[in-house]
């Protein structure tokens, strides 16, 4: 619990308990939470206007790096001290008017009221964003703040129970084209052995995209061979020349390689690139089906 230093102080945090019921949100619509937010303090007469300092899914997606499938999250997570009580009622209207969760704008990761303590510990540099709110100042984590950040949170992750932290800080590595172990400890260094698990998680995935790469190394001459025997169409051409182009942006060191786009393509990986198949029965056909497997 942090220290509440005033009677005109309150916490966001009720007690230790984080009370998200999973109302999972876009960008967008937490920026619309903060407009109506920006109206509700414009009436209370404040000193002057409340600071956001987002660290988490939020700015994570003002930043763009949530694939889509993920490209949500459920509240605002900010490195702030505790909000007078008058604005965190404020909050909580919000979050009920919006279809949001009471504790939509949190500051759990502050302990003792420390927001400096947080920032200190991982190097926090901030980004403002103009959301043409006249009552809120908002700024967002940069990408080797959250990085950090996501290191700490992925070390206790699987004892925190904490879902995305991992698929977070894999995410940010591949935003950053961070490829190998030694540009990892490069760029975030360890040199204490502090997150033993957070580098585990890092290692792995490494070694993961490596035997991917070369597995599709042997497969793409192959796939290249047979193509120039199928017929092709528009609707089987374009995708896999995306294809070959997203397989490229993920492993480099396939690019010599290249997929034909007219004919049979056949690529599949864990990684969400997909795969794609035309069957050489129905070469005759303009439409031919494509299926993944």
């Amino acid at each position: 619990m942090p220290n509440v230093t005033s009677p005109d102080v309150a916490s966001t945090r009720p007690g230790s308990v984080v009370t998200s019921t999973g109302h999972k949100k876009t960008a967008d619509e937490l920026e619309n939470a903060l407009a109506l937010l920006d109206a509700k303090l414009a009436m209370l007469d404040l000193a002057g206007p409340i600071e956001i300092k987002a660290i988490g899914g939020f700015a994570l997606l003002k930043h763009k790096i949530r694939d889509d499938d993920r490209a949500y999250t459920v509240d605002i997570d900010t490195v702030t001290r505790d909000y007078e009580k008058r604005v965190v009622q404020a909050i909580e209207e919000v979050g009920e008017e919006a279809f949001l969760d009471k504790d939509w704008l949190n500051n759990y990761n502050v302990l003792d009221n420390d927001a400096e303590h947080v920032e200190f510990m991982i190097g926090a540099e901030w980004i403002p964003q103009d959301m043409g709110l006249k009552n809120i100042q908002v700024a967002i984590a940069t990408v080797p703040t959250l990085t950090r950040a996501k290191i700490i949170a992925s070390d206790s992750a699987e004892f925190s129970g904490r879902l995305q932290d991992v698929p977070d800080l894999i995410e940010l590595l591949e935003h950053q084209k961070i490829q190998t172990m030694r540009s990892f400890d490069d760029l975030y260094p360890d040199p204490f052995g502090e997150y033993p698990d957070a580098r585990t998680w890092v290692s792995d995935h490494f070694t993961r995209q490596a035997q991917m790469a070369r597995q599709l190394s042997g497969v793409l001459p192959h796939v290249s061979e047979r193509a120039a025997s199928t017929r092709t169409t528009a609707r089987t051409a374009a995708p896999v020349t995306k294809l070959t182009s997203r397989l490229h942006a993920r492993f480099p060191e396939l690019d010599g390689v290249t997929l034909d786009p007219y004919g049979l393509s056949a690529v599949n990986d864990d990684a969400g690139l997909g795969l794609l198949e035309r069957d050489q029965s129905s070469a005759g056909h303009e439409d031919a089906d494509e299926r993944e497997m």
